[in-house]
């Protein structure tokens, strides 16, 4: 009924566009960013009826980041983030929330800048 488990997400890769007016990061415009990352982290798993799962987690995720902005050139590096969520799982099928926050410092100008990343997301997994 009660399980304490480590998790590992070998593959985790995420894109976003990013529109800023105005930053320490760039004076405008858009900002794009891809991260590759791999995520592990103590879970703890309830299985009160039947099939039915209840899943809460935190997990660590060294991040290889990318940055561009048409105005300069790519900026890479490693970030550190941290994941915390609920999933509902019947079988395989999950249903989850998850909070991510962390930071990437790139060089910009010779001096390094953080970009401070959170939020919230919604997801549909397949576990096997």
């Amino acid at each position: 009924m009660l399980k304490f488990g480590l998790d590992w997400t070998v593959f985790d890769i995420a894109a976003a566009k990013y529109t800023i007016e105005e930053s320490d990061f760039e004076d405008g415009g858009d900002i794009y960013k891809a991260e590759i990352g791999m995520q592990f982290g103590p879970s703890i798993t309830i299985n009160p009826v039947d099939f039915l799962k209840i899943n809460v987690y935190f997990r660590y995720d060294p991040t290889f980041s990318v940055a561009y902005n048409q105005d300069s050139d790519f900026l890479m590096n490693y970030g550190s983030y941290f994941n915390t969520g609920l999933a509902a799982s019947y079988k395989v099928i999950s249903l989850g929330a998850e909070y991510r926050w962390g930071t990437t410092s790139y060089k910009i100008d010779e001096e390094n800048q953080d970009w401070k990343v959170s939020g919230a997301y919604l997801y549909v997994s397949f576990r096997f």
